[in-house]
């Protein structure tokens, strides 16, 4: 089985952790190092910190964005093969980039704090996320709720304006290793694992992540 690491807020500080167990409310987990996930990816020897190894209880409330300051943010638009066809589209060839700011990411359990004058169409989506490093490299998958401003993001042929509200991204709750345990490959898209969106508590969205166009790979 493959690790799940986070990012936790305790005492004022971020920590990355390996997720033991998770309920949905509560959870348990292994302190693998000072710092937040990010940064614990970019150097491992992070992981001689001295509250390495302890073990650790933390709430949903705690849980950061799995990695609080990325670099950059790039998202596939259109890229579910079903939804292409629902809409009416021709299956792209290429597919449609569009950016995130590091800033509209949020943590996976908190709230979004909308201005009154962008609350006119607000719209979900559960998203795929792909943690990558130098090369190109798979470090591993979460999930991320692609929360959008609709009229606002159709104002223009641009998207950006509708989907850079800030902290409103949720990111999470937990990185899932692109390895296994044992150090074999783990892909979610070969694994037939599926995508799934509830808005209070009423199942919304349920895709495959085998309909993807654009695979990761």
């Amino acid at each position: 089985m493959a690790h799940r690491l986070a990012t936790i807020e305790t005492a004022g500080r971020l920590r990355t952790i390996r997720v033991e167990s998770f309920d949905g409310t509560h959870g348990t987990g292994t302190v693998l190092a000072d710092g937040d996930l990010g940064g614990f990816l970019q150097d491992v020897t992070l992981s001689a910190s001295a509250s390495a190894g302890e073990s650790i209880e933390f709430s949903a409330r705690q849980l950061a964005p799995v990695i609080p300051s990325p670099r950059k943010v790039l998202c596939t638009g259109l890229n579910f093969r079903e939804h292409i066809v629902e809409m009416g589209h021709p299956v792209p060839d290429h597919p449609t980039l569009f950016a995130k700011f590091a800033t509209a990411l949020t943590t996976p359990y908190g709230n979004v704090r909308v201005p009154r004058a962008m609350a006119q169409k607000l719209d979900y989506e559960g998203e795929l996320a792909i943690v990558m490093g130098h090369g190109g490299q798979i470090a591993g998958y979460a999930v991320m709720n692609d929360f959008s401003q609709r009229d606002w993001q159709y104002r223009t042929q641009q998207w950006l304006q509708g989907k850079n509200l800030d902290e409103s991204s949720a990111l999470g709750p937990w990185l899932t290793m692109a390895t296994d345990e044992n150090g074999q490959p783990f892909d979610p898209v070969a694994e037939g694992a599926m995508l799934r969106t509830w808005v209070n508590g009423e199942l919304r969205q349920e895709h495959s992540l085998a309909d993807l166009v654009f695979k990761p790979q």
